[in-house]
C-alpha cells in the first residue's frame, strides 16, 4: 500500500481516514450483493490491515477468537459455516480489498490507464485463491461460454449478457471509448464525474466479460473513477433493501443496454441513468463526511 495521503488532496491523515472509510464500506456492500465475504466487523478488521500494508492470510486456526467471530458472522447471516467456509468468506474480503487496492495504486494515485490488461489484472487479485467455482472459468480470462443471470424481486426474469464471441471486441471498444472520454473531458477541463462512473460500469457489468465477480469488477471501475475525478468513492447494498434496488436497476439497466446497443450511439446512450442518479444519492454520506472535515480546517 502506498502512502495515498501523499497523493489525494488535501495531505491530511484525517481526509485519507475518510476516504479510508468509504473504501471499507464498499468491500462490505459489493461483497454483501453477491453474497460473498462476511460481516462488517469481520469485513473492516481484514481491509484496514490489507490498506495499511499488512499481508494477511485467509487461513486461521480453528477455534482462534479470529476463528470463531467469523464464523459466528456467517451463522447469523444464515450462511454455511464450515472450516472451509470461513476460509472461503475471508478469502473474498481479502481478495476484494487487494484488488481495490491495487487498482487505486494504478490509476488514482499513479494515473496509469484503463486497459484491458489492467482489468484482467483487477479480476486476477479478486478471484484468486479458490474462491471460484468449476464452472467460473479462470481468474484473469475472459469467458468462453453464454452466461445469464437472474437477480432482483422478479427471479423470473434473468439477464442476458454479450455472446462470448463478441466478448473481446466489447471490451476493447470500452477500453477505447473510456481512453477517449477521459483525454476529451482533460482537454476541455470538464466532467460529470458521476455520469462517466456510471456509463462505464454499467457498459461492464452489461458485458460481463468474467464467468464470475462482474458484479464486484464493474463497482470497483465505478469508484476509481470517482475517486480519480471527484475525490471520494460510494458505498451501497451493505442491507437487503439496498442489494435488492441495486439489483433491480441493475437488471433494468441491461435490458436498456441490449435496446440501444448497435442502435444509439455511445455518447447518447441512457442506459445507465438510473444508475448515475443511484450513485449520486448513495454519495450523500461520504460527501457530508468530507464537507465537514472541510469546513472545519
Amino acid at each position: 500500500m502506498k502512502d495515498k495521503s501523499t497523493k489525494i488532496g488535501k495531505e491530511t491523515g484525517e481526509l485519507w481516514a475518510i476516504i479510508e472509510d468509504s473504501l471499507v464500506g464498499l468491500v462490505y456492500g459489493s461483497n454483501f450483493i453477491e453474497t460473498t465475504g462476511s460481516d462488517f466487523d469481520v469485513t473492516e478488521k481484514l481491509c484496514r490491515r490489507i490498506l495499511h500494508g499488512e499481508q494477511v492470510s485467509a487461513r486461521v486456526e480453528q477455534g482462534s477468537a479470529e476463528y470463531e467471530q467469523a464464523r459466528a458472522a456467517l451463522i447469523a447471516l444464515k450462511r454455511p459455516s464450515s472450516f472451509e467456509d470461513v476460509v472461503r468468506s475471508r478469502q473474498e474480503i481479502i481478495n476484494h480489498a487487494q484488488a481495490l487496492n491495487y487498482a487505486v495504486d494504478h490509476f488514482v494515485l499513479d494515473s496509469k490507464p484503463i486497459t484491458e490488461d489492467f482489468l484482467k489484472e483487477v479480476h486476477s487479485k479478486l478471484c484468486t485463491g479458490k474462491v471460484l467455482h468449476e464452472d467460473a472459468g479462470e481468474p484473469g480470462k475472459y469467458r468462453t461460454w453464454e452466461i445469464a443471470a437472474r437477480h432482483g424481486q422478479d427471479m423470473r426474469k434473468k439477464s442476458i449478457f454479450i455472446r462470448a464471441s463478441a466478448v473481446p471486441q466489447y471490451m476493447a471498444d470500452l477500453v477505447s471509448d473510456l481512453h477517449n472520454d477521459l483525454i476529451d473531458a482533460e482537454n476541455s477541463k470538464t466532467i460529470d464525474p458521476f455520469d462517466l462512473a456510471s456509463r462505464y460500469c454499467h457498459r461492464l457489468v452489461c458485458i460481463h466479460p468474467f464467468g464470475d465477480g462482474n458484479g464486484r469488477m464493474c463497482r470497483i471501475l465505478l469508484n476509481i473513477l470517482l475517486l480519480k475525478y471527484a475525490g471520494y468513492a460510494t458505498t451501497f447494498g451493505g442491507n437487503e433493501e439496498e442489494r435488492q434496488e441495486y439489483l433491480d436497476l441493475a437488471r433494468r439497466g441491461n435490458k436498456h443496454f441490449h435496446e440501444e446497443d448497435m442502435e444509439v450511439p455511445e455518447a447518447e446512450k441512457k442506459g445507465h441513468r438510473e444508475l448515475a442518479k443511484f450513485t449520486v444519492r448513495k454519495s450523500k454520506a461520504t460527501f457530508e463526511s468530507l464537507w465537514a472535515w472541510a469546513s472545519s480546517h
